[in-house]
């Protein structure tokens, strides 16, 4: 785990993490193959009718169909394709809370592609959630948005999915002003049995294309605690395995200093390599010279973060060597799924400042009441 505290602190990680960036090269296209890709961005809100802008706090994200092989084959043109486009969803969800009121959470799922019979890109329908004033003067709001495009060829498509979420709020007067904001766009990809490369080979591989594209967090002094993270899972009937989680929190220490903690993590139970990739488009890649550590991740965002803000979009392939073919299947028919999920939240109180002058006129009226009651 990194923890920024200052700027200066991450100047040698930034010129570290800059000459690796620039060692990497592009991942060069080799055939036609496929991936899961997946990034996520928080957005302001664009016309909320309130004193300023909700959504500090955003991270864009983009998926797409998972590519499979049996896992003897190693050459660059076998990934087989995922077809299960029309049955693909995304689901938003929201937390908003203001003042101490918990307003109503949030769920909706939608079809992620429209078409009977031809998967065809749509914009989704999206979510926009805003409350206030609370009891103290607080707003909060979350809200999530995208559209999905298909690529490739004819007989090679592609299916791409790209959103953003947002969570943020204005925080009012007095001690006990406050908000919560959270929101969440989840994005599987279903795997059907006959999706497998060969549903009888007791094992496959998985290429998880993964795209950190933007993303930024509150820095007014009021904020708490807020970040975002991005994660990909492997779900079967039997368990659901991590494949790789990007966490970015920025929350209070005991000291009531605001750090920022970055985390990259992946799963050792499985045999998973990670590769740079030149975009979220790009073929999939193995190539020795595109191979990334997850340490060499976090290092990037690192770097990246100094600002709060995610400027350098960070594309990465997910391999996933020799998997366990599933033998069960998930209620909706599938034989596994492909999560892409994201995440964003912030959380405000009153500046110390304000609470230090509300604290210093009540000591005034105190000292008042007193010389006319001795």
């Amino acid at each position: 785990m990194s923890t920024m505290k200052t700027k200066s602190s991450c100047l040698a990680t930034e010129a570290r993490a800059g000459r690796r960036r620039a060692d990497f090269k592009p991942a060069q296209r080799r055939g036609a193959r496929i991936g899961i890709v997946g990034a996520v961005t928080v957005l302001a809100f664009p016309s909320l009718a309130v004193p300023q802008a909700l959504g500090d706090t955003y991270l864009h994200s983009h998926s797409s169909s998972p590519g499979a092989r049996p896992f003897e084959l190693e050459s660059d043109d076998d990934w087989y394709t995922v077809m299960q486009a029309l049955s693909a969803t995304i689901t938003w969800d929201s937390e908003n809370k203001a003042d101490g009121a918990t307003f109503p959470a949030y769920t909706m799922t939608e079809d992620k592609f429209a078409g009977n019979v031809i998967p065809v890109g749509r914009l989704f329908t999206g979510f926009t959630r805003a409350f206030g004033p609370g009891a103290f003067g607080s707003f909060t709001g979350t809200s999530g948005r995208g559209f999905s495009w298909v690529g490739g060829t004819p007989a090679m498509p592609r299916y791409y999915a790209k959103w953003t979420i947002t969570a943020g709020g204005i925080v009012g007067s007095g001690p006990n002003a406050r908000y919560s904001s959270r929101a969440w766009g989840n994005d599987p990809w279903p795997i059907m049995p006959e999706d497998l490369p060969d549903p009888n080979d007791p094992f496959f591989d998985m290429y998880v294309p993964v795209a950190l594209e933007e993303g930024g967090f509150g820095l007014d002094d009021n904020i708490v605690s807020t970040g975002f993270s991005l994660s990909a899972d492997w779900e079967t009937a039997a368990s659901t395995e991590n494949l790789l989680t990007m966490d970015v929190t920025r929350e209070e220490d005991e000291g009531g200093e605001m750090v920022t903690n970055i985390t990259v993590t992946g799963n050792e139970d499985l045999d998973l390599s990670y590769f740079w990739l030149e975009d979220i488009e790009s073929d999939p890649t193995t190539a020795p010279e595109d191979l990334i550590t997850l340490s060499e991740i976090e290092s990037l965002l690192v770097a990246d973060l100094i600002d709060g803000t995610l400027d350098n979009p960070l594309n990465l392939g997910i391999f996933a060597d020799n998997l366990a073919t599933p033998d069960g299947l998930l209620p909706d028919g599938s034989v596994g799924a492909v999560h892409v999920d994201s995440a964003v939240h912030e959380a405000a109180v009153p500046e110390p400042g304000s609470l230090g002058l509300l604290a210093l006129g009540g000591l005034g009226a105190l000292r008042r009441w007193r010389m006319r009651h001795p």
